[in-house]
């Protein structure tokens, strides 16, 4: 066992020796003691200015160990980095050359800046002049995430899907070297026809001025109403909503009092337009009715009942409301009727009372009246 060892130990021996003897003879060999030997550490880009034909450009973050040897006439070549070793050399710098630090140049084809797209799948195309990487960002939406469009190339032609309006991103190209080129673009997406959902007044009811739609649309340009086939009134600044937006519009319809007219909406986003397929009919009434009220008598004196008569020019709604009770509160005499005419029970004392009359349209005309109840 102990021989067996020893043989082991021996031949470890020989190897080593051999090797040793081998790098020796190399070195011998591949060394000329009238060349100036220089170990260079080079860095990215940079080179070490060789003698041609030979050339060296470092390809990685940097290359310590790259052993170069001078000629008496001037001339350099690159020789084993073992030789650099062996002449116990430090890594020095001495390359010529720089890295690569001119961002990439990024040409955008499409989108189009500012222009409206009738689709939200909308194409990118672009090119760089060089290969690298570019990624997006959503100036609006981004939330602090990027999203890479290719990497290891310098060409991309292919369709991506957008929001529904305003896109505004920053593309950011980037070459192998880690050089950075940024460019913004904004453009919109308007796939969607607005959509109208209600307005207000309704068909066969009362218009005294005030018209209202409710609607979807994200890109609202502008809202017009028309009446009888005229534009009376269009507004820029109705809200835009991708769920449920309204807009109100109020007009003088003086002339059309006591008229039937027929109103629509038009509504405008960034590509199309959207008109009610059929205009609404309604009632113009925008005149108080007048009321004639025979009693109660402003001042008179009454027994726990009190008389109330009086008559409408028009059907309203007649209310009245105590103003001397612990809650006032409004109390309706009749919901459709021209003439009113009962009795009333009220408690001992003076009594301020409102008398209310509303037509149909929701006009109303009121009075205020003071009695005493003594009984």
């Amino acid at each position: 066992m102990k021989e067996r060892e020893n043989y082991q130990k021996m031949k470890y021996k020989i190897i080593i020796f051999t090797l040793i003897a081998l790098t020796a003879i190399s070195f011998v060999i591949s060394y000329d003691p009238s060349y100036t030997y220089t170990l260079l550490c080079l860095s990215k880009g940079e080179s070490a200015n060789l003698t041609a034909p030979q050339s060296y450009v470092c390809q990685t973050t940097s290359c310590p160990n790259f052993c170069v040897y001078d000629t008496p006439s001037g001339k350099r070549y690159s020789t084993d980095s073992s030789i650099c070793f062996a002449l116990g050399l430090s890594c020095e710098p001495g390359g010529t050359g720089s890295m690569d630090v001119t961002p990439p140049t990024l040409t955008l084809i499409d989108p189009i800046p500012n222009a409206v797209y009738n689709s939200r799948s909308v194409l990118f195309n672009l090119t760089l002049d060089e290969k690298g990487e570019v990624s997006y960002y959503d100036n609006i939406n981004g939330q602090g995430r990027w999203s890479t469009l290719f990497s290891e190339r310098n060409s991309y032609s292919k369709k991506l899907s957008m929001k529904e309006g305003l896109n505004d991103l920053t593309l950011s190209a980037r070459d192998e070297d880690g050089n950075e080129a940024n460019k913004t673009i904004k453009f919109y997406v308007d796939s969607k026809a607005p959509k109208i959902k209600k307005t207000y007044p309704k068909k066969g009811t009362y218009a005294t001025g005030e018209f209202t739609v409710e609607y979807t649309e994200e890109n609202l340009q502008s809202v017009t109403l028309v009446i009888n086939g005229v534009n009376v009134q269009k507004k820029i600044d109705c809200p835009s909503s991708s769920k449920k937006a309204s807009c109100i519009f109020n007009v003088d319809l003086t002339q059309y009092d006591g008229q039937e007219i027929n109103y629509t909406f038009v509504l405008e986003d960034l590509l199309t337009t959207s008109t009610l397929k059929t205009p609404v009919a309604v009632k113009v009434d925008i005149t108080n009715p007048n009321l004639a009220v025979f009693d109660p008598d402003d001042g008179a004196v009454y027994n726990k009942y009190v008389p109330f008569n009086m008559q409408s020019s028009e059907t309203v709604k007649l209310q009245y409301r105590d103003n001397s009770a612990l809650r006032p509160t409004w109390k309706t005499l009749c919901s459709k009727c021209t003439v009113y005419n009962k009795v009333i029970s009220f408690g001992r004392g003076t009594h301020n009372v409102d008398i209310q009359a509303t037509d149909l349209a929701g006009n109303p005309t009121g009075y205020n009246y003071d009695f005493t109840v003594s009984y």
